[in-house]
Order: C-alpha cells, then sequence, then structure tokens
C-alpha cells in the first residue's frame, strides 16, 4: 500500500491539540540522531505502519486508513493517511502520549487530514501558472520542520509577534521537476471549530495555511511575484468599485426592525442551539438570512449559498466577504441614528 501521510497542524478545538497533531508529523532528524525503525524517505516514518496498540494503551483505536486525493509521485496511486492508531503510535514514538490522547485521535487524525487537503488545493493554485508545461504535479516527499522558522515566519513575528505552531515543506513532482513548498501553520483565535469531512472548507477555522513556493529558483521568485502583482491589482480595482459606486442611503429603524423580524426564526435557532454543529449551522443561517434581507449584501450570502451548495473551496472567504458587508450595513444603521433627521433605534 501507499506510504503514510502524515503532515497536518493540530485539531483547534480542544487545548493544546497542536501539540497533539505536531506530534504525529513527520520530522527532520538531527545529524547523528538514529530512528528507532528503518524509515521511509518519502516521509521520515517507519517503512512498516504499525497498527499494533501501544504499551499501555487502554482503549481500541480504529485502524482504517483514508486515501488522499493526493497523487504520489509515480501519478497512479494516492497518499494515504494514517489511522488513529498509527497516529497515536507515532505520538508514543516520540513519548508525546498520554491516556488523554486517546480519547481524541479520531478527531485529530480527521483534522490532520482535512488540513492536508486544503494545503494541496492551494499548492495546485500555485501550480496552474505552470499548467502549460504541467497539468499533473504530483507529491515526492514531505518533511515537518517545526523547529526551522521560515525566513517569512519571522518577518511576521517581528512585525506581529506570531509565531507558526508548524510548518512543513512539501517537494511537488512538476513532471519530473522537484519544486519545493513552504507551509506555515498558525493558530488563530475564534470559536470552537467541528470535526471535518476530508474536503470540508468551513468546519475548522482557527488553523491559517500559508502556502507558497520556496524561494530556491528564479521561476519560484516569479511565480511569488506574479501572485503579488495580481493580489495588489485585484484589491486595487476593487478600491477603485467601491469608490465610485454611490454610497447607499442608512438604513432606518424600521429597516433594521424589519430585517430581525424577518429573521427571528434564525435568531431563535442560534439562541436555542446545542453542540457545535449545530449551532455553527444556525449562526450560518442567521448570517446569510440578515445578509438577505439587508439588499446591500445580498450578492455576498448568494456566493456563499451557491459555493455550499456545490461543496466548493472559497466559503471562507466569501462568508468573511459577507460577515464584512454586514458590519459596514450595521455601522450605516449606527451613523443614519446618531445624525440630524436620523430615526433613533
Amino acid at each position: 500500500g501507499a506510504a503514510a501521510l502524515e503532515l497536518g497542524p493540530a485539531p483547534a478545538d480542544t487545548a493544546g491539540a497542536e501539540a497533539k497533531l505536531k506530534g504525529g508529523c513527520p520530522v527532520m532528524r538531527k545529524k547523528g540522531q538514529e530512528a528507532d525503525a528503518p524509515l521511509d524517505a518519502k516521509n521520515n516514518m517507519p517503512a512498516t505502519p504499525n497498527q499494533a496498540p501501544a504499551p499501555g494503551q487502554t482503549r481500541k483505536l480504529p485502524t482504517d486508513r483514508v486515501e488522499s486525493t493526493i497523487p504520489q509521485a509515480d501519478g497512479s496511486t494516492k497518499w494515504v493517511y494514517p489511522s488513529p492508531q498509527m497516529f497515536y503510535n507515532a505520538l508514543v514514538r516520540k513519548g508525546k502520549a498520554s491516556g488523554e490522547e486517546e480519547a481524541h485521535m479520531e478527531a485529530v487524525v480527521a483534522i490532520h487530514n482535512n488540513m492536508n487537503e486544503r494545503t494541496w488545493r492551494q499548492i495546485l493554485d500555485w501550480e496552474r501558472a505552470h499548467k502549460g508545461t504541467c497539468d499533473c504535479p504530483t507529491l515526492a516527499r514531505f518533511v515537518g520542520r517545526p523547529d526551522d522558522l521560515s525566513v517569512e515566519a519571522w518577518l511576521r513575528y517581528a512585525l506581529t509577534g506570531q509565531v507558526p505552531f508548524d510548518r512543513h515543506d512539501w517537494f511537488v513532482n512538476r513532471c519530473g521537476k522537484e519544486v519545493r513548498y513552504v507551509i506555515d501553520y498558525y493558530d488563530v483565535p475564534t470559536g470552537r471549530d467541528r470535526i471535518p469531512e476530508l474536503q470540508d472548507e468551513v468546519s475548522v477555522q482557527s488553523i491559517e495555511l500559508n502556502v507558497r513556493p520556496a524561494l530556491d529558483s528564479v521561476e519560484a521568485a516569479q511565480d511569488r511575484a506574479a501572485r503579488a502583482l495580481r493580489t495588489a491589482a485585484a484589491d486595487a480595482q476593487k478600491r477603485l468599485q467601491q469608490a465610485l459606486r454611490p454610497e447607499p442611503p442608512a438604513p432606518s429603524a424600521a429597516a433594521m426592525a424589519g430585517m430581525r423580524a424577518r429573521c427571528k426564526e434564525h435568531m431563535a435557532a442560534v439562541d436555542g442551539c446545542e453542540g457545535d454543529e449545530a449551532c455553527a449551522q444556525a449562526h450560518m443561517g442567521l448570517l446569510l438570512c440578515l445578509a438577505t434581507e439587508s439588499g446591500l449584501c445580498k450578492p455576498q450570502a448568494d456566493k456563499v449559498r451557491s459555493l455550499l451548495d456545490a461543496q466548493a473551496p472559497g466559503v471562507d472567504a466569501a462568508r468573511e466577504e459577507t460577515q464584512e458587508c454586514l458590519a459596514r450595513f450595521a455601522a450605516q444603521a449606527r451613523a443614519g441614528s446618531a445624525t440630524p433627521g436620523g430615526e433613533s433605534q
């Protein structure tokens, strides 16, 4: 079978989960450090997957493995994710396991797998620039480097004080040419996450991925410069469109009251929800209802619905756009009520 894919960062819905997940990832060995068992050079993990219960393990963990969507270098097979038992054994091997981890292994592995799928989608987004010469990039190998800050991570730390809780280097086979990507994983303070499906874009909000080609070549530098220029041009165009767009009148108190009345069922659902998944759905329903009823933010709400229906990537960004639009709408309402002639709420 394919080698275990052990890459991702940790779940953010339980305390200290980043450390749990990072502990299960393959790590670059320091010079002179010996392995306990023969290693697979592609992933720095034991060449023979260990599915046996660990010494002292108190509960039975699943041994089923999930196939990823990430092609191996040969192009004919996909990388396969570790089972919860394999992941727990990795923690034990590194001295990072305790009884608490046993209960969380299935959630840890689900988020680990989801993060890797999101990482690969972002790599493919970069690789589209080379579609003319290679339309089927694959993942050749990878390594965890949690103790090595990338240059970009150093700069971010200097400016913001933020440090990634993990780093990986992925080596992509671009039709015979090896290209290195650097991935930094950051913890983002947010609400509780949900256990995600493999391709889920919305359930894990508290982990930020910074994926980019390593500056190992002139070509990589050109790729990053080209994307920076495209992003800057798109931002400039967006600001120009906003400047030229006539400012809508501030919503009245009556309009705001009407919105709340038409979304009262969603507000009640938020007040009465129980459990992470139910509450996340209730909050999304309320957001989309308010955005639609505002009129101003209906296009953003329609975009979120379309992406959700198609189970397409980009839901996170579309939801943030909707929230930002509603925040502007609410600010206009407050400004309108505070100016002469504005209705008091």
